[in-house]
């Protein structure tokens, strides 16, 4: 798990514009977005940039690679 936690937004195949927003705003591992959403999904909805849509689909590739419940 602390592997996946290390590794690049990149490894999660998310949409450009998702890892693009994620990028801009310092996210730039697993691990940094797993601990915002430990704060609540309204921490990344903070983000600029990101919205619903966005959110549903980082927590579908997490939830898929067992970081958060899926």
């Amino acid at each position: 798990e602390e592997t996946l936690l290390n590794q690049q937004i990149e490894a999660l195949d998310l949409s450009e514009r998702v890892q693009k927003a994620l990028a801009d705003s310092g996210l730039i591992s697993i691990g940094d977005i797993v601990n915002k959403l430990e704060g609540g999904d309204r921490e990344l909805l903070a983000v600029e940039g990101f919205g619903p849509k966005a959110l549903e689909e980082v927590k579908d590739r997490l939830g898929a690679i067992g970081l958060i419940p899926a």
